[in-house]
């Protein structure tokens, strides 16, 4: 191929010439993050997050998640915290009841609300990821709310 010198041909870089890089751009913006100063932990955080993320959504698929959510699914997701609590109450009376006679000290009342309380945050953190749920289906198009009036 023949250059008509309209253009130069790029020149050729040496092997045993060391690269020309402008080393303060290259410190300041890293191309894998697409961030400035982002860590490489920050980075392995991040892609950790991601695949947790999208395996909980691949496993949340594969069980039927992207059905319409029923009326007690709604209230749920609407309401976290009345769920956690409306199971953590009746799980540590329960827990009481179970064990009356064994209660002696102080100790013991706070394993049953502690044991209560873990009921009740299990509860709670499932309806959490329920809202999160139905907030995916939203932005997907395959579900909208009803209109509460």
């Amino acid at each position: 191929m023949v250059n008509s010198g309209a253009t130069k041909p790029a020149r050729l870089q040496r092997h045993d010439e060391p690269a020309r890089v402008n080393s303060h751009a290259v410190a300041s913006f890293d191309r894998r993050s697409g961030a400035t100063g982002m860590t490489t932990v920050r980075l392995l955080a991040r892609q950790v997050w991601r695949r947790c993320t999208r395996a909980f959504w691949g496993i949340d698929r594969a069980l039927g998640g992207l059905e319409q959510p029923t009326r007690t699914q709604q209230f749920a997701a609407r309401r976290p915290v009345a769920v956690g609590v409306g199971t953590a109450a009746p799980a540590a009376a329960l827990l009481g009841v179970a064990n009356l006679d064994k209660v002696d000290t102080v100790g013991d009342v706070m394993l049953l609300l502690g044991g209560g309380s873990a009921f009740g945050l299990l509860f709670g953190l499932t309806a959490l990821g329920e809202r999160a749920r139905q907030r995916r289906l939203q932005r997907l198009g395959i579900w909208e709310p009803p209109v509460r009036g």
